[in-house]
């Protein structure tokens, strides 16, 4: 039987492996789901006295949706528990049976699976009134990358570069960078003339010496809370509902995919491991649908003999 104790001596080991094996937020959040459950386990008065067990692992399960836990939070938590129970198996207890690898509510959970980007003239609403250059800029980022929060945070002022982009006779001036992504992955992002501007004159503005490109008022690297609180302020400054700050990479996302962006280049340009996820974009909206139809009957009509 694996204790509390046994169960909270080994986490340390365990996410130093998960740190090795992908991102420092991806270990953090390993932590963090690990100590939330020792602290249900510590506070619960039920009769098991063991750390795991499929009475206990039902009875979390259930305290996460009292909560009001979202269902892909639930999801994650529990997948992060059996990662572990796994690891504990291998190492310390070959006699654990994982209670969290075949739960029933694990496979029940249907998480939050739809891409949810916000609508454009909200988006348009909200980025046009941004009046603070770091925010501006911040959020331009965003919309014009498709970055995650950790990986825009990571971002110094010299992570971009310009280039001028030649089609024909048509010149385009945007920025291009490298960013560390999930599992170490590295690959370019890029951000549109619009951003651009605003990138340029947040970093013409600043007076200090500092690396990172996103500042708090306190001179350090802003947090991917304080990013979030940010995106918070505007949205209530500016009288448009609550939006998560991940949903701009969503509008992102989505907006390319209704604009006939190969399913391969969005894939790259998001740093999707799996296609299927990045597909999930490609419900395209209405008027693209009939426009696509009514150009392909036409070319249909003009190939018939006469």
């Amino acid at each position: 039987m694996v204790t509390i104790d046994d169960f909270e001596r080994h986490i340390g080991p365990f996410v130093a492996i998960k740190l090795a094996q992908g991102s420092p937020h991806t270990a953090k959040a390993y932590r963090s789901d690990l100590l939330r459950y020792c602290a249900f386990l510590r506070a619960d008065d039920g009769e098991d006295t063991g750390a795991v067990s499929p009475r206990i692992a039902n009875r979390y399960a259930q305290v996460l949706r009292d909560e009001g836990k979202k269902n892909a939070t639930i999801s994650r938590m529990l997948a992060a528990l059996s990662s572990y129970c796994d690891y504990l198996r291998c190492e310390a207890a070959e006699s654990l049976v994982n209670p969290f690898h075949k739960m029933p509510i694990r496979r029940s959970l249907p998480g939050n699976v739809e891409p949810k980007p916000i609508d454009s003239t909200l988006l348009e609403l909200l980025l046009g009134g941004i009046d603070d250059l770091r925010d501006r800029a911040m959020f331009r980022m965003f919309a014009a990358s498709g970055l995650r929060v950790s990986e825009m945070r990571s971002l110094n002022r010299d992570s971009i570069s310009i280039i001028e982009e030649v089609n024909g006779s048509k010149r385009t001036i945007v920025g291009v960078g490298e960013v560390l992504g999930k599992g170490n992955k590295r690959r370019k992002f890029f951000i549109d003339q619009h951003a651009l501007v605003a990138y340029a004159e947040y970093v013409i503005s600043r007076k200090d010496e500092a690396a990172a490109l996103f500042l708090s008022e306190r001179g350090t690297r802003l947090s991917v809370r304080g990013i979030q609180f940010r995106f918070d302020y505007w949205c209530k400054r500016l009288g448009v509902p609550h939006f998560n700050v991940h949903r701009l990479r969503h509008s992102f996302a989505t907006e390319l995919a209704n604009s006939d962006i190969d399913p391969i280049v969005l894939r790259d340009l998001l740093g999707h491991f799996s296609f299927v996820t990045t597909m999930r974009y490609f419900k395209l909206k209405d008027q693209t649908i009939r426009r696509r139809y009514f150009a392909a009957m036409q070319r249909a009509k003009l190939k018939r003999p006469i």
